[in-house]
Parts: C-alpha cells; sequence; structure tokens
C-alpha cells in the first residue's frame, strides 16, 4: 500500500538478517527508483538503527507480538508514529502501556488491521444497524480460515511452539472480534 501512497514513501527496512531483507526488496518492492534509494539495515542493531534514522517519521512493526511492547515503546519514545501488526499486545496492560507512551509523546499508533478501514465493513456495519434489517442485532457468529500451505506450516513463527506467543488465535481471531 505504502508504493501506491502519494503521501508516504518508503525509505528503509530493517531485518536481523541480510538475507531476508534483500529478499523483502525483491519481492516486494516494485519502483526501482525506490530500490535504489532503500536504506536496508541488518544484524543485530537494525532495528534500533530504523528507529534512529532522521529521514523516518513513521514505522511499521511485523515483528512477533512478544516483541511489540518493547519496541512500539522505543519508537514513540524516539518521535516516530506507529502502525503495529495485529495482534497489537499480548495483553490490556502493554497495550494501555504503549497508549500512554503515545499521547505522553504525541504520535500515533495504530494497529495494522485493514479490513475496518474498508469501505465495505462501513457498509456492513451501516446494513446491520438500519432497522429494516430485522431488528436489534444480539449474537454475530464469525469465522475466519485459510489454506495454509507447506511453507506456512514449516516455518511461520505462529505455528511453532515458543513462536509468537498468541500463535494463529492471536492472528485470525483478530478479525472475529475486531468489530
Amino acid at each position: 500500500a505504502i508504493q501506491t501512497s502519494t503521501s508516504c514513501t518508503l525509505t528503509a527496512i530493517a531485518s536481523r538478517t541480510h538475507s531476508k531483507a534483500t529478499k523483502f526488496v525483491e519481492e516486494h518492492i516494485i519502483d526501482p527508483n525506490v530500490r535504489n534509494e532503500l536504506v536496508i539495515l541488518s544484524g543485530d542493531e537494525a532495528y534500533t538503527q530504523l528507529i534512529e534514522l532522521s529521514s523516518v517519521e513513521a514505522l511499521y512493526i511485523p515483528l512477533p507480538t512478544s516483541l511489540h511492547k518493547e519496541w512500539v515503546i522505543k519508537a514513540l519514545r524516539s518521535g516516530k508514529h506507529v502502525l503495529v501488526e495485529k495482534p497489537v499486545a499480548l495483553n490490556t496492560s502493554d497495550l494501555m502501556e504503549m497508549m500512554r507512551v503515545a499521547k505522553e509523546v504525541n504520535k500515533f499508533i495504530l494497529d495494522g488491521t485493514m479490513f475496518v478501514h474498508h469501505p465495505r465493513t462501513q457498509q456492513l456495519m451501516n446494513t446491520i444497524r438500519d432497522e429494516s434489517f430485522g431488528g436489534e442485532v444480539v449474537r454475530i457468529n464469525s469465522e475466519f480460515t485459510f489454506l495454509a500451505d507447506n511453507d506456512f506450516l514449516q516455518n511461520n513463527i505462529r505455528i511453532k511452539n515458543g513462536g509468537d506467543p498468541l500463535g494463529c488465535i492471536g492472528d485470525l481471531g483478530w478479525y472475529s472480534v475486531r468489530m
């Protein structure tokens, strides 16, 4: 989405390994001008270096949920706005602390749940609220599924023991409860 934005520019990425960073660029960065100008940071200090870049005004943090609190707060305290992948936090206490810091430093924090911003979601909500829909809605059943390929099942952190503590429930279950 950032590549089609008229108000944002991708300026840098960070990864623990250089090979993952370059693979991401090869697979996802379409514009050759962006590729040529992009700062690629890798290694143990890559995330810290990214946060310290003066050319960066906002960060997208797609790290495992267990790392969100640490890196969101570091980014906010460094004067960056934050778009953080869902689920935002492991618990309410961590979320409230991140929100408190965002307010304290006058920066935005936004969860990466795209569908709530989609016109179709607003249309659904308007339909549910419309009295002609059938009266008061007292219960909504929701399911979210997908077909995982072998690569996902073997390599994704949400599947691994000791990976993201909230696992697939934290990732996929979010869609069912976010409304």
